[in-house]
């Protein structure tokens, strides 16, 4: 349905939300750096690798918080905008939803990552996030 009022603010939220979609994208790319580090057989392009993650980590807790900003941002402006004219309960509304609390629950694993490191954490952290990443990725699509 399109939405005739011109004073809606929800293109910012949009926007807001594809800005997320870099940032988290730039973290997520990590996990594949990661995973190549660990698999590869070649000596040049482990250390390559590792070179550009020591870079990536030091800005990887900077970039989450603003793209957690950012779709804090995103929902917001969604719920107070498109969730009175679709439904609080529309399929891209609740998937939303699911998403937020999986990106709760991958920050706040992230933070207790920080705090005190251990295999465990380490491994909630990165499967927390990539859960998150299916999630956000089917609230794309969904219509």
């Amino acid at each position: 349905m399109p939405l005739r009022n011109k004073t809606m603010i929800a293109p910012y939220g949009q926007l807001a939300a594809q800005l997320a979609v870099v940032l988290f994208f730039v973290n997520l790319s990590l996990a594949f750096l990661f995973f190549v580090i660990k698999r590869s057989a070649w000596k040049a392009v482990k250390v390559a690798s590792v070179k550009l993650a020591r870079k990536l980590m030091k800005s990887h807790i900077y970039v989450g918080i603003a793209g957690t900003a950012l779709i804090v941002i995103h929902a917001g402006v969604m719920l107070a905008q498109l969730g009175r004219y679709v439904g609080y309960v529309h399929p891209k509304m609740v998937s939303g939803y699911a998403a937020i609390l999986l990106l709760a629950i991958t920050v706040a694993a992230g933070y207790l990552r920080s705090r005190r490191a251990s295999g465990f954490r380490r491994k909630f952290h990165l499967t927390a996030a990539l859960v998150f990443a299916g999630l956000f990725l089917a609230h794309i699509f969904v219509r």
